[in-house]
């Protein structure tokens, strides 16, 4: 019974939130959409990476994975989605979205892959979109059709139904498990029916692997003190199914674990 009107409720609602997104935060004035442009919870004040140079950027949020090999680390994401979800390839001339841009690797690679009419980087630190310009710049990338759009990390200013592909790599696990959820719940609504949503996140299997008591610490203590670092979100494949089935109302819903990685994709919602 819980359920059933836990269920009514949300339909009640979702046309209500479609529309409110569709009517104010898409037709909005510009003025009205601006955001505070400093990260609306402390765990994303580390990726603002204010006072930090590029350089020193690239090497602290990629694990010091040398310069050269980053784009064929992004290309192994994507080769990754396409082996395991090879339907989710969006056609040439599509809309894309990337939810967390870091210094916009993975967007330059989806550009060069796919050739869509419009990649748009999804950030809540408004700093790393920053970079991402200034690195897209420094190596002379073809930009014609890239955009970045910051947010508050809960509204996406977009209406229903923009995308062909929404995908995340190594970006939702470093937001509290509210953020996390919401983003995939904003995708959900933004992707079209055609599409596909495409998400990694970090595993157990990882933290069965690489964590100890002395790690696991300090992963608590920068949390509880708020301190402006990485943090770190694990996910089972069981949580991530029974979230995004009863809690957001995905469709076809695919999780594969591997490497310490979960890979979830889901498609759009098809009126029935």
């Amino acid at each position: 019974m819980f359920r059933r009107r836990r269920a009514s409720r949300n339909e009640g609602s979702k046309q209500t939130r479609t529309q409110n997104h569709e009517l104010s935060a898409a037709d909005a004035p510009k003025s009205q959409r601006m955001h505070d442009e400093r990260s609306p919870h402390v765990a994303f004040r580390t990726w603002e990476a204010t006072n930090e140079s590029l350089n020193d950027v690239e090497g602290r949020i990629h694990d010091g994975v040398p310069h050269e090999q980053l784009n064929r680390r992004a290309d192994d994401y994507l080769d990754t989605f396409e082996n395991l979800f090879p339907e989710a390839r969006p056609r040439t001339g599509a809309s894309l979205m990337e939810i967390g841009v870091g210094v916009a690797y993975i967007m330059q690679a989806a550009v060069r892959r796919y050739a869509p009419n419009r990649m748009v980087g999804l950030d809540i630190a408004s700093g790393m979109i920053e970079k991402a310009r200034q690195r897209l710049e420094r190596d002379a990338v073809d930009t014609h059709a890239i955009e970045f759009l910051h947010y508050n990390g809960v509204d996406v200013p977009r209406p229903s139904a923009s995308f062909d592909l929404i995908y995340s790599v190594a970006s939702l696990q470093h937001a509290p498990r509210p953020y996390c959820f919401r983003a995939i719940m904003e995708a959900n609504r933004l992707i079209k029916p055609s599409g596909s949503v495409c998400i990694h996140l970090l595993a157990y299997s990882h933290f069965k692997d690489h964590m100890t008591p002395e790690l696991f610490s300090q992963e608590l203590d920068r949390q509880i003190q708020g301190r402006e670092e990485h943090w770190h979100h694990y996910y089972s494949k069981d949580e991530i199914e029974a979230v995004l089935a009863y809690g957001i109302g995905v469709k076809q819903l695919r999780v594969h674990e591997q490497g310490g990685s979960l890979f979830i994709c889901f498609q759009g919602a098809r009126d029935t």
